[in-house]
């Protein structure tokens, strides 16, 4: 992550269930020495606890006002999702896995919310074999893409489409569409966060500043800048060069 990056690493689903489990046996723990236990031990119960609820509360709002970013492991395309409290913005959501679907779009409706913000940079390289199971489920408000051409209109005949667009703000995420020596760069930006999305066909060494950067697995640039770099391959996500599981990675 870059210097001037503030962000803090989100928990996963499996250690908010561990966290939660760990905070309900002390809550049972603290009721069942208020009827058995000891003096000492009840206040001691009672005193963990509270402090316990005091951290989580704390903790639980300063996730909800950091930057959330998710690379999902597609198998072939690119998408990533970008949460700043309550918007959210998916850039691309190419792949040929219907598991990667399932994942994403289980993502984008797990708060209960189902709208948010499409941007098409062009890494989907025309993959939108389930750009149409994600839109039955979630409505993409503003679709941000500059050929959307007719069959990704009629898959989102509700989303309102911008084409050629330069800057855009959703809610707390500024987009931009930025173009240095022919190519056509996108940024994402927050409070705390930038991320640069490349075409994986660059290879110059004229890229905007930004703490992430996101290409495909063909992305030979020169990159001169203090950027963490995730390039999407077909066997999994790499970050700067070295191959990672076969997961989603969460910044």
């Amino acid at each position: 992550i870059g210097a001037n990056s503030h962000i803090i690493p989100v928990q996963t689903r499996d250690a908010y269930i561990i966290i939660g489990i760990l905070y309900l046996f002390c809550l049972v723990c603290a009721i069942i020495s208020i009827f058995k236990g000891g003096k000492m031990l009840k206040g001691a119960l009672i005193g963990f606890v509270a402090l316990f609820t005091v951290i989580m509360a704390v903790y639980g709002v300063i996730q909800f006002n950091a930057t959330h970013i998710t690379v999902f492991n597609t198998g072939s395309g690119a998408c990533t999702l970008i949460t700043k409290k309550n918007d959210r913005v998916l850039i691309d959501c190419g792949g040929d896995s219907f598991s990667a679907s399932y994942r994403i779009k289980t993502e984008l409706t797990q708060t209960g919310e189902n709208s948010a913000t499409l941007l098409l940079t062009g890494l989907t390289d025309g993959k939108t074999d389930y750009l149409k199971n994600i839109s039955a489920a979630v409505t993409f408000t503003e679709v941000l893409c500059e050929n959307p051409g007719y069959g990704i209109k009629m898959m989102m005949p509700k989303s309102n489409f911008i084409e050629g667009f330069t800057n855009y703000e959703s809610g707390e995420i500024k987009l931009t569409a930025l173009t240095k020596d022919d190519t056509c760069f996108y940024l994402a930006e927050t409070a705390d966060i930038t991320a640069v999305f490349v075409p994986g066909n660059y290879d110059g060494d004229d890229i905007p500043a930004a703490d992430i950067l996101i290409s495909d697995e063909s992305f030979a640039g020169n990159v001169n800048g203090d950027f963490r770099i995730v390039t999407i391959r077909g066997d999994g996500l790499c970050i700067n060069g070295e191959n990672e599981e076969e997961k989603d990675l969460i910044i």
